[in-house]
């Protein structure tokens, strides 16, 4: 499987492009939810969106940095790997002091020319990708939505015993329990 792009979409599902042993051009609309390691995957791209976007963030020049970042990782996110060859392009998005969205993109990438020092890092973790999105889509690893909520059962540990018992009257039984007690009183 050669695949081509992988889409992380708003509702979190994967679209993924590749082409077959035959070399058909295949692309797949995913309809379930990914798995964390997926996102996990697309999130360890996000430093290599930084450094090659020349953001901000890219001067203190610490990839391990950038990945433990949690600020960052709320302010940018990648969405989207382009692979053809040994080229890679990332695309992503940054949320702006302002709260506006902006789409962020680098140039291509080959990854065996390239003056970026943490190239072979950036091989590894699209590696990381594109295995993940094979699992996606022959081993169907998916994520799993939580279709039902567990709540505490709140008589736990109470005894049949120990509830109050009710006692029922139908409108009849109270009729004739009020005249017996009328009668009984006379």
């Amino acid at each position: 499987m050669n695949i081509k792009r992988i889409v992380l979409t708003k509702s979190g599902t994967l679209n993924v492009s590749y082409s077959n042993e035959d070399g058909d051009a295949i692309a797949v609309n995913g309809a379930n939810i990914v798995h964390q390691d997926m996102r996990t995957a697309m999130a360890r791209l996000m430093p290599h969106l930084v450094m090659l976007t020349e953001q901000v963030e890219s001067q203190c020049e610490d990839l391990e940095k950038l990945r433990n970042d949690e600020d960052l990782h709320r302010r940018m996110s990648v969405l989207s790997l382009d692979i053809k060859g040994g080229e890679v392009s990332i695309s992503g998005t940054r949320v702006t002091s302002r709260g506006e969205i902006v789409k962020v993109s680098t140039a291509k990438v080959d990854l065996e020319q390239t003056e970026y020092p943490w190239a072979d890092e950036l091989g590894l973790d699209v590696d990381n990708a594109r295995y993940e999105a094979e699992l996606y889509i022959t081993e169907r690893k998916w994520g799993l939505k939580q279709m039902t909520i567990d709540f505490d059962n709140p008589f736990d540990g109470v005894e049949a015993v120990s509830v109050a018992s009710v006692e029922i009257q139908t409108a009849e039984e109270s009729t004739t329990a009020q005249k017996s007690k009328e009668t009984a009183t006379a």
